[in-house]
């Protein structure tokens, strides 16, 4: 979700407020421990350098679980990502 920080809303050379979260969970009668694989949230800032280019950077909080099944392991990073919108048009 982006929430916009100026009266025109996603503007170029504007900013956004962004919070995300993303929840993997797996299925299958192989899953024996944990249904949840891992999940990413995010709170952060987006520069809309134009209608199509946005960079996004922020504090992401990883929670994974890892090969064994069993446990988990817990990651707090900042992160920086570079969104290029393609825009096709139908004739």
């Amino acid at each position: 979700m982006a929430l916009p920080l100026a009266k025109k809303a996603f503007a170029p050379r504007t900013f956004s407020f962004i919070i995300n979260d993303e929840a993997h969970i797996d299925f299958g009668k192989e899953i024996v421990y944990n249904y949840l694989d891992q999940n990413r949230f995010l709170l952060g800032l987006a520069y809309h350098l134009n209608a199509s280019n946005i960079l996004q950077f922020g504090f992401m909080n990883s929670f994974q679980q890892l090969a064994a099944g069993n446990k988990c392991k817990n990651m707090n990073a900042l992160r920086v990502f570079y969104i290029q919108n393609l825009h096709l048009h139908a004739k």
